[in-house]
């Protein structure tokens, strides 16, 4: 396994690493981390160095609903 990365303090997305956990995987380190919503998530470090986790699901539903919006804004100039 290669040489820990120490991220605490950093920010990745909406995620503020706080601390280590005492977790760990094939895949590394498990780092808790607060949301900018205020929820608390768990995440591997590769997930967080990739850009693969950048919220604790927050960002997706937003992205959701936003994507829900336009897709009735285009419907209802159709049917309109």
């Amino acid at each position: 396994m290669g040489k820990l990365i120490d991220l605490k303090g950093k920010r990745f997305g909406r995620l503020y690493v706080c601390c280590r956990s005492g977790k760990s995987s094939k895949n590394g380190v498990y780092w808790i981390c607060k949301c900018d919503c205020g929820r608390g998530v768990s995440v591997l470090s590769c997930n967080l160095l990739r850009g693969v986790t950048q919220s604790c699901g927050c960002l997706r539903a937003e992205n959701a609903k936003l994507r829900l919006r336009q897709y009735n804004k285009k419907k209802a100039k159709v049917n309109g």
